[in-house]
């Protein structure tokens, strides 16, 4: 009895450190009142321009709930961004994402329009870089964010898609848009091989990855990243601009976000490095990489392998190092020279202990590492 007490206390003191410095707000748009909930890091000075992530709630979810779920605050406050969790319409809660879903397709809700004013309305207020708005999202919030990259793609940089498959008639971008999409191929919601599902028709994934390869006139054979048994990444490298596709999967997670690769970090880390030069329209590659860089590695914690990324603004030799608390060397993941831009190694943990572990990477003067997590 006292452990659950002690449990909920925390969740409850979670819950309110989470909602300290955000608050809802009403925009005024095609004669409607919407709702959103807005999260703006302690360390936002009003100085200096900082991004804006728009974090789309499932079919029956809310801003408030899907802020707790994915734990964007905390990321937001940690990376110095702001996130606007924008509420759909209707009862219970939807987006109008083209053939799906609710109240709001079947009103014909206008949330393209709705979202492009939200967006005017946040950069109006606060400092916002203009090169760095994206857009994710979950189930119905996923299918919203494909829209958006469809239709408002000289405001959005670039989405991730949770568990949300595009269900547009027409998708005709005015340019490539960065892809990250993220589905468990045991979803028996919205099914991997797309079909009938909650009344609707969904296309399969690979079908909806195939359209936008030809859109961001990306490779046709992707680069298999990671291939366990725990997680896939494939992606789709463009021969133009910076708009590469990025498709993860799981065997097993359902119809949920994803925690065990962690989502939500896989998702910052892809929006990181993908804005756009709004100026022209066009990705600025040399805006991606403006220093050297180390990320935290993808999924941590790990049971076999995960993916450790960084990036390199000019030609170096890089070398980058395991450790286990001892400060004992236990891997040599890379030594040698690299060009300028984002490059990923795979570490293979299973002849390793469970246990905490430090990854370094030494580049010319710079030096970073960080902390990994390896289960048993």
């Amino acid at each position: 009895m006292k452990k659950n007490l002690c449990i909920k206390i925390v969740l409850i003191m979670f819950f309110f450190s989470v909602i300290s410095y955000a608050q809802y707000d009403t925009l005024h748009y095609d004669e409607m009142d919407r709702t959103y909930l807005l999260h703006v890091p302690s360390s936002y000075d009003g100085l200096s321009a900082v991004p804006l992530v728009l974090v789309l709630h499932p079919f029956g979810g809310n801003g408030s709930w899907f802020e707790i779920m994915t734990g964007f605050s905390v990321k937001a406050d940690s990376n110095n961004f702001i996130v606007v969790y924008p509420n759909g319409t209707g009862s219970p809660l939807s987006w109008n994402a083209g053939n799906c879903c609710g109240n709001a397709m079947e009103d014909n809700i206008d949330d393209v329009g709705f979202i492009s004013a939200l967006v005017d309305t946040i950069s109006a207020n606060y400092i916002i870089d203009s090169a760095r708005i994206f857009a994710t999202g979950f189930s119905n919030g996923s299918m919203m964010s494909y829209r958006l990259a469809a239709e408002l793609s000289n405001k959005i940089a670039a989405i991730a898609a949770a568990s949300g498959q595009m269900n547009l008639d027409e998708c005709n971008p005015v340019r490539a848009v960065p892809i990250m999409h993220l589905h468990a191929m045991d979803d028996d919601v919205l099914p991997y091989e797309g079909g009938p599902s909650l009344v609707y028709v969904f296309p399969s994934v690979d079908s909806v990855i195939d359209i936008w390869v030809e859109i961001n006139n990306c490779e046709t054979e992707p680069d298999t990243v990671v291939n366990t048994s725990e997680l896939m990444v494939r992606k789709w490298r463009a021969q133009s601009d910076n708009a590469d596709i990025v498709l993860y999967t799981t065997p097993t997670g359902g119809h949920y976000w994803l925690t065990s690769i962690p989502a939500t970090d896989s998702i910052w880390a892809f929006f990181d490095t993908h804005p756009l030069d709004p100026a022209t329209g066009i990705y600025d590659n040399s805006n991606a990489v403006k220093g050297f860089v180390l990320n935290q590695n993808c999924p941590n914690p790990l049971n076999t392998a995960t993916i450790i990324s960084f990036s390199t603004p000019e030609p170096e030799r890089v070398l980058l190092k395991v450790f286990d608390l001892l400060g004992n060397e236990v891997a040599v993941l890379l030594d040698g020279k690299v060009g300028a831009g984002e490059h990923t190694v795979v570490f293979d943990s299973r002849n390793l202990p469970a246990g905490v572990y430090f990854y370094r990477m030494e580049a010319g003067r710079f030096a970073d590492e960080k902390k990994l997590v390896v289960l048993r």
